[in-house]
């Protein structure tokens, strides 16, 4: 078995040795800087014998991720490196080279990378319970339906709001109801039957011949009737839509 020569001897005849020694410096690198650099060094002396290197020469911090070199590595380094930080004669020896290298300070802190914080949208309040069905939704519900129950619709509407009254929640939805038939048959180019007036529905035979002729129907027509019987009105809509 070949004896290992002392590591003062191959840092400095083995060139993967002391050239990855130069690189780590006495201050340090980034392990992702080093990963860059050494590319070249991989290439030439293969990836298997710099790992061998890596491990034998350098520790890696696990917070910070810099890559420095051994307390006894950086021992034997100083013909290689010059004296290190902190030695008695550090000061004059660069002094007379120019002043200390920059790679002989620990590297630099990365600049931190700016997080946008993206505002999430306010979550839509919920509508209370009172609030009941929206005015689109009662004018969705107008446009299914046909002239008939259309004029139900309106009928049953101005009846609850007349009995609620317009303060209360009942009579809140009755309004809506109410101006969604109203605008739904002016959109259909029908006559809205006013307030308090009859109501020209198919099919009764209680009206009179002047309410008729106002509505403009003949007997077998459109025959009206007074706005508020409502008894004699009951299911009518629900039957003559089938």
């Amino acid at each position: 078995m070949t004896k290992q020569e002392p590591l003062a001897v191959r840092l400095y005849f083995d060139p993967a040795m002391f050239e990855l020694a130069r690189m780590v410096s006495y201050g340090g690198i980034r392990e992702a800087d080093l990963k860059e650099k050494a590319q070249t060094l991989v290439k030439t002396y293969a990836s298997i014998r710099m790992n061998q290197v890596l491990l034998e020469l350098t520790v890696t911090d696990e917070k910070t991720r810099v890559v420095s070199l051994k307390p006894h590595v950086r021992k034997v380094c100083w013909q290689l490196l010059g004296p290190p930080p902190g030695h008695e004669l550090y000061q004059s020896y660069w002094q007379q080279r120019g002043g200390p290298p920059a790679h002989h300070q620990p590297p630099a802190e990365p600049p931190k990378q700016k997080v946008e914080v993206r505002r999430s949208q306010p979550a839509p309040i919920p509508s209370p319970a009172t609030a009941g069905i929206t005015t689109d939704g009662y004018a969705a519900d107008a446009r299914r339906r046909t002239k008939r129950q259309l004029l139900c619709m309106l009928r049953d509407a101005r009846k609850k709001l007349s009995h609620h009254g317009k303060r209360s929640v009942a009579g809140k939805e009755a309004k809506k109801v109410a101006l969604a038939a109203e605008a739904e048959l002016r959109r259909r180019g029908m006559a809205v039957p006013p307030e308090g007036g009859p109501f020209p529905i198919r099919g009764h035979a209680a009206a009179s011949q002047a309410t008729c002729a106002a509505w403009g129907c003949g007997l077998g027509g459109l025959i009206a009737m007074p706005a508020f019987n409502w008894a004699a009105m009951s299911g009518d809509c629900q039957r003559q839509s089938r």
